[in-house]
């Protein structure tokens, strides 16, 4: 599938914005002969099933759609990451509701209709990833993570949220993504943690988050 072609939006965001963008390798383009700015075409981001984890505890939805549901992001949803999320046991609470329910009702409000299926050419990028991979890990515990580093690389997601240190995100990992993406001539998404992505959020919109 093709990624989305996005028309450009003519903004103009405040010095503080602009700086925010720079800083998280976001680019603002100056229009020749005009004050206005061109922003690049909306941010693409992929949410692991722990950044879904960790927001919707902190937030809600309320508060997680008013912030990821900008004009400059475009969030995308995976399989992958709602079978993880369907896997949540019905017992678990949050504030005595079922937070497989609510998590699920969080993923499917944010994402909408910008989702990826698995597919064949998916599955054969992550087994290049995995035979590339020189760790420990097995691959039971890598395929998912695999799986989903595969999705954004080859729909061209700019962001991955995750907080997966130790199998998406260890050394021996990233040298895969690095070596097979190179020789399929795919990009590398940035991996973003939950922290840095709200941060992002926060000093973009003023009154994201708050």
């Amino acid at each position: 599938m093709e990624p989305t072609k996005w028309p450009m939006r003519l903004l103009r965001p405040t010095r503080k914005c602009k700086n925010s963008l720079r800083r998280f390798g976001l680019d603002v383009i100056k229009s020749p002969g005009n004050e206005k700015v061109q922003m690049n075409p909306p941010l693409r981001v992929l949410l692991d099933t722990n950044a879904y984890d960790i927001y919707t505890r902190k937030y809600g939805l309320d508060r997680l759609t008013n912030a990821i549901g900008k004009k400059w992001i475009m969030l995308y949803g995976f399989k992958i990451v709602r079978d993880e999320l369907r896997a949540i046991p019905k017992s678990i609470k949050e504030e005595n509701k079922s937070f497989r329910n609510l998590i699920l009702t969080t993923y499917d409000t944010l994402v909408k209709d910008h989702f990826y299926q698995t597919n064949d050419i998916i599955e054969n990028l992550a087994q290049q990833y995995f035979e590339a991979y020189r760790g420990s890990h097995s691959k039971i515990e890598l395929w998912n993570d695999f799986l989903i580093v595969a999705c954004a690389s080859i729909h061209n997601l700019t962001v991955l949220v995750t907080e997966d240190q130790r199998t998406m995100q260890s050394m021996h990992a990233l040298a895969a993504y690095m070596i097979i993406n190179q020789k399929n001539d795919f990009n590398m998404p940035q991996f973003y943690s939950t922290d840095r992505f709200e941060q992002l959020l926060k000093s973009v919109m003023s009154d994201t988050l708050i």
